[in-house]
């Protein structure tokens, strides 16, 4: 019996080309809000997602929003302003090459037209936690093509998932599967239009894009361990805070919120 032996010197991978996405971050005052004007707002961001979700996949590159991806951060208002944080590809991962960004331009217009006021393009895009506006210093929305940072997307995934430096924290997370009502408005608004309070300077309320392929999945026939496939938006509340002595405040803050937005109709 002849025996073989075999010695691999090389080994060759073809790798996939990462995607270009967009990168733009928009943000909007506390002060340019009311609270019908904020009603208005979220109602809208809900609306959109719920009138373009079944396009996520579409063949048609001018309603595909797959690769759409956002973040509205409704911050208190002593951390900062109201942000969106917007990333986008198309359906070949590419923004840079053939027509495929309506989506993203109707996502920006639709928003940027909820907001009632023009946004500012913010210069700093952070994926976790509080966005900080340099104030004064942006410009206004003019084109969201042109605004939006253009970008590798394994670069642009490390850019924005920083953790920042060690504090502490207080973390929550639910899904919204329809429309905010009135009483998770007032209560928003209640909790977060605030000012003079130095010890809630990172805090707010993260209000991810949900949908899409992950709700395509039947429940009924095909049960997987994250059940929740009708939700249109996951919310997470997030405070931090590096002082000990305001922890106490910070998850009292917390709590009240978390009771005015789910229990407050129910007293």
């Amino acid at each position: 019996m002849a025996l073989f032996s075999i010695i691999i010197t090389k080994i060759y991978l073809t790798l996939p080309v990462r995607p270009i996405c967009s990168l733009l971050t928009l943000s909007w005052p506390w002060a340019s809000f009311t609270k019908e004007k904020l009603k208005h707002f979220l109602k809208e961001y809900w609306r959109w997602f719920k009138e373009n979700d079944r396009h996520w996949n579409s063949s048609d590159p001018a309603l595909a929003n797959g690769g759409l991806f956002t973040l509205l951060k409704l911050q208190h208002g002593s951390t900062g302003d109201i942000s969106l944080l917007i990333q986008y590809t198309g359906t070949n991962g590419r923004v840079d090459a053939l027509n495929q960004t309506a989506p993203l331009i109707d996502f920006v217009h639709h928003m940027n037209s909820a907001a009632g006021t023009n946004a500012y393009v913010a210069s700093m895009e952070n994926s976790w936690g509080p966005v900080t506006r340099l104030q004064g210093k942006e410009a206004r929305l003019s084109n969201p093509l042109k605004d939006a940072r253009l970008m590798d997307w394994l670069y642009l995934t490390q850019t924005i998932n920083g953790s920042g430096s060690n504090q502490f924290g207080k973390y929550n997370f639910f899904y919204q599967i329809e429309n905010f009502t009135d009483v998770e408005v007032d209560a928003i608004w209640t909790h977060f239009n605030q000012t003079g309070q130095t010890h809630l300077n990172q805090a707010l309320l993260q209000i991810d894009s949900y949908g899409g392929c992950v709700n395509t999945n039947d429940e009924v026939s095909n049960p997987t361990a994250v059940h929740q496939r009708h939700s249109l938006l996951k919310s997470q509340l997030q405070a931090y805070w590096t002082d000990p002595i305001n922890e106490d405040k910070c998850i009292r803050w917390c709590q009240d919120f978390f009771n005015d937005f789910f229990f407050a109709a129910e007293w």
